[in-house]
């Protein structure tokens, strides 16, 4: 009986090891290595079904600032909140990771660009909606996003997508912050209609 207890409490710690080794300390989502990993796995498999996969990444705007006027603990509370806040929008099997800082990464599998586009705008609307507070002060939050898909099974690992998103988050922010860029085959004026 003790050797059962004791194998039973070894598999409890080894699963705690593992979820812990793939999740964000401060926000329980996926981790900048599990979702590379989960990414690429994806991209190998769209290829076959020439499946589209879309992906945004998400910078809370003036975050730095934040930190600097607020405080680490309240700039803590800001990226949980904008972590629930997209969370809230995303289907089931979507995946949200913290890639690093104030930095998202959301992937969304078997969308089109303009369906990721209307979900990042989503996103984006729940940020700004959110009411994070310092001293019952209201501190307005934002964010930037950048969108782009694999077209259709032809960028093969997650750096390259990340690349191409992170270049549209580049664009939001030097087109004026608070806003979403997108690039792939989707034209922006699309998107704005």
């Amino acid at each position: 009986m003790e050797r059962t207890a004791l194998q039973l409490e070894v598999k409890h710690s080894l699963a705690d090891l593992k979820r812990k080794a793939n999740t964000d300390h401060l926000t329980g989502l996926l981790n900048r290595y599990r979702l590379e990993s989960t990414a690429n796995e994806w991209l190998r498999e769209a290829v076959d079904g020439c499946e589209n996969i879309v992906c945004i990444v998400i910078d809370i705007d003036h975050f730095k600032c934040i930190n600097d006027q607020y405080g680490h603990l309240f700039g803590d509370e800001v990226i949980r909140q904008v972590t629930e806040a997209c969370a809230s929008v995303l289907r089931k099997e979507d995946l949200i990771g913290r890639y690093g800082g104030d930095e998202f990464v959301v992937l969304l599998r078997g969308i089109s660009l303009d369906v990721g586009v209307r979900k990042a705008e989503q996103m984006l609307e729940a940020i700004r909606n959110l009411n994070v507070g310092c001293d019952e002060t209201p501190i307005p939050i934002s964010a930037s996003l950048g969108v782009a898909d694999n077209g259709k099974g032809t960028v093969l690992e997650f750096n390259d997508l990340f690349q191409r998103a992170d270049v549209e988050l580049y664009q939001a922010k030097q087109d004026g912050r608070n806003q979403v860029s997108v690039g792939g085959l989707l034209d922006k004026q699309d998107v704005q209609a």
